[in-house]
């Protein structure tokens, strides 16, 4: 279905974008428990194996990707997701599962240098389109205005209700 990820590398001044290797979780972990208190679940129970397990199924599906921000020897952000046919046409869509920036690093270009990995992804995956999604409930405006100015547009409202 989808190609396997090339090991490219994307250098911009002291920063760069690379597809997860296997010992990369050692990197990875410590930002788990960040992402999830700024996720949509963070007042459900983070589990960490499974989060493993979905680090460790990305690893070795051609369908799945995650891209890891580095300055110099620390991550400092990550973008993952899936390509899949939708189910009313065989053609071939890109969703992310996990985006996200350090904090301190925000004001940078590296979410924009991690989402056109994405892209590139997707195009090289034969995807006729990427849906992302904003569900952390922080700073939602600001975030759907960066992905506008990037030519993303509304299409759809997710609501929930707690049972």
């Amino acid at each position: 279905m989808a190609v396997a990820l090339k090991k490219e590398l994307t250098k911009t001044s002291s920063i760069y974008i690379q597809p997860i290797k296997h010992n990369d979780w050692l990197y990875i972990k410590d930002m788990i428990p960040e992402i999830h208190q700024e996720s949509r679940y963070r007042t459900s129970k983070l589990c960490m194996q499974k989060v493993f397990e979905l680090f460790y199924t990305t690893l070795r599906s051609k369908d799945q990707f995650c891209f890891l921000a580095w300055r110099g020897d620390k991550v400092i952000g990550l973008i993952s997701g899936y390509c899949a046919e939708h189910y009313f046409t065989e053609e071939l869509y890109a969703y992310d599962y996990m985006f996200y920036v350090k904090p301190e690093y925000r004001k940078g270009r590296t979410a924009l240098l991690l989402l056109r990995a994405f892209e590139k992804w997707a195009k090289d995956n034969n995807c006729i389109e990427i849906s992302v999604g904003i569900s952390t409930e922080i700073d939602t405006e600001k975030t759907a205005s960066f992905y506008e100015k990037l030519k993303y547009k509304r299409s759809a409202i997710g609501l929930r209700k707690e049972i």
